[in-house]
């Protein structure tokens, strides 16, 4: 419009001002923004922010082919229909009085596609994998795996090369990896292509040596010998074998089982044929093992004394089968009690189970990611995460995609009461269940039946290895004003006391020194960019258990807010 009214009665008008300060958006980022686009995929840029009136908006030089400019709103959109280099671009806005510039990047690529690799792949721990360089049309700037590789190997996120040498076995597992470009950018519809590559990791060959941890609790003292192996369990209840050899434990000359196969993790259950953690014997161990302890505190690990050692080379075998073990023991309880000046006490049965069930829940417990498909579309892979928690409860989400329908279920009480490391999930409203197995405690598998069937598996991340674990409820609120999230915290702190763990979509890393906690929790939002929080807290271990409680405090409008605040308990897995 020519003028907006009169002033100083002069009867004269007044010119309207040229508009400023016009500028496009990126999330939270405006100025010379970068605009990405692929070609034969819808785009739009919604239109920019600028100060004063405008009749109408430009472009110089004329936008790539099937992108268009509207007039009145300054909105970019269309569907590019030839890939074109990056090139600048000079948006005017104008009025009667005037006009102002910006100035925006646009390049537009070629959809990635025909992703491939060699496959299937078969590796060997200790072994480099022979590089496996992907076939690819198109422009890539980046490549993504899913689930995460086993041990050892990577991913190189800009060339998509997958190399290195395995340090951990895996079964046959089927790994999404996707190839995308940055097309799109500030608008749905970025272009990506897949490919599923299956790889296994063979495990050593017989002969090499190995390290097993045997896990009762941690069990610490513990006789063992394979081979050319012999010793006790260390602090960390790790013993050694060579791959393919059977290995037996002991306690002076008390028998408590063989494996025929020595393997990376040994329990009680795996020391009689067909046992579970039901069976009697497998109980009968366990109970022996907790008397033995030093302090008699079974949650914070199994130490057997040097003492107790040194006096059980007199013990008599113990028939781990009888139906009267506090008859069976009590010599045996007696001599220990004499030989470290501590009162031993055979706990009974049920309280046995108890421990042997919280430890196996324990051993796997953490946080896991993979991919799902129905059996309809195998190949059409979803995102997959499941919280497997200490208490015996299992939460597993497939997140839905387009072509894909996803569930959510949480199931306490998941595991199998044999303890054979297999689980079964259900809700209803809607309709869902699944069933999978742990081959070990780092991947699992499975099948579900939801609004269609189909299979998923997962990785672990570094929370299911750690020393100590931890998991419980946490709040993150940005200021008083805005909307408190919450949800459960899944943490991992190894043995040198060190924290990580990933929180409302950030990662917390600190260190615990005594009883107290410092460390920091970062994250990247879209709209603050890059947050990283001081965290501290208490960590401490009562008769309740392990406990780790920290808070976030940030000073908002010179006032100190707590921003981020999680409460969690734990146990000791190794």
């Amino acid at each position: 419009m020519a003028d907006v009214g009169s002033a100083g009665g002069t009867g004269g008008s007044v010119a309207t001002p040229a508009p400023t300060q016009l500028f496009y958006h990126i999330g939270n980022y405006q100025g010379a923004i970068a605009v990405r686009m692929n070609v034969g995929v819808p785009f739009t840029l919604e239109g920019p922010t600028v100060i004063g009136a405008v009749t109408g908006y430009s472009v110089s030089p004329t936008l790539p082919a099937g992108v268009s400019m509207n007039p009145s709103t300054g909105i970019i959109s269309g569907t590019p229909l030839a890939a074109s280099s990056e090139a600048p671009y000079t948006i005017t806005a104008s009025n009667a009085g005037g006009s102002t510039t910006t100035t925006i990047y646009l390049t537009v690529y070629t959809p990635p596609s025909g992703l491939t690799y060699a496959s299937p792949v078969n590796g060997r721990v200790g072994v480099a994998l022979s590089a496996l360089v992907p076939t690819v049309s198109g422009d890539v700037s980046s490549y993504a795996i899913l689930p995460a590789l086993p041990a050892g190997l990577m991913l190189d996120p800009t060339s998509g090369v997958l190399s290195g040498m395995p340090s951990t076995a895996r079964v046959p597992a089927t790994y999404t990896i996707t190839a995308s470009n940055q097309g799109n950018q500030g608008a749905p519809g970025s272009a990506s292509t897949t490919f599923d590559l299956l790889l296994a990791v063979d495990p050593p060959p017989a002969g090499t040596p190995a390290t097993g941890v045997f896990r009762d609790s941690t069990v610490i003292g513990l006789g063992f010998v394979s081979g050319a192996h012999n010793g006790v369990t260390d602090s960390s209840g790790a013993f050694s074998y060579d791959m393919g050899q059977g290995i037996s434990f002991f306690v002076g000359q008390v028998a408590i089982g063989t494996v025929s196969t020595a393997k990376a993790l040994i329990t009680p259950i795996d020391l009689v044929a067909h046992g579970t953690g039901t069976t009697n014997h497998v109980l009968n161990v366990v109970r022996f093992l907790m008397m033995l302890d030093q302090d008699g505190d079974a949650r914070n690990g199994i130490q057997i004394s040097a003492a107790v050692t040194a006096a059980a080379a007199s013990w008599n075998p113990v028939d781990f089968d009888t139906t009267d073990l506090p008859t069976a023991l009590g010599p045996l309880i007696q001599s220990a009690s004499m030989a470290d000046g501590v009162t031993h006490v055979l706990p009974d049965a049920a309280s046995a189970q108890a421990r042997l069930r919280s430890d196996f829940f324990c051993t796997y417990s953490g946080h896991y990611d993979g991919t799902y498909a129905a059996n309809s579309a195998p190949s059409d892979h979803g995102a997959f995460s499941a919280d497997v928690f200490p208490d015996g409860s299992i939460h597993a989400s497939a997140n839905g995609t387009s072509s894909l329908a996803g569930y959510d279920v949480v199931t306490a009480n998941a595991w199998n009461p044999l303890l054979d490391a297999s689980f079964a999930l259900s809700a209803q409203s809607p309709d869902i269940s699944a069933q999978g197995y742990f081959s070990d405690p780092s991947y699992f598998s499975g099948t579900y039946l939801a609004a269609a069937a189909g299979t998923f598996e997962a990785v672990s991340d570094p929370s299911t290895g750690a020393t100590y674990k931890f998991v419980g409820p946490y709040t993150y609120q940005n200021d008083p004003a805005s909307t408190l999230y919450s949800g459960l915290a899944v943490l991992g702190m190894n043995a040198s006391n060190q924290v990580s763990g990933t929180i409302e979509g950030g990662s917390l890393h600190g260190t615990v020194t005594g009883n107290t906690f410092v460390g920091t929790w970062s994250r990247y939002d879209y709209d603050l960019g890059r947050e990283v929080r001081p965290v501290s807290g208490n960590f401490t271990y009562t008769a309740s258990g392990y406990t780790l409680d920290a808070q976030a405090i940030f000073n908002f409008s010179g006032t100190d807010f707590t921003i981020l605040k999680f409460s969690t308990v734990g146990c000791r897995a190794n």
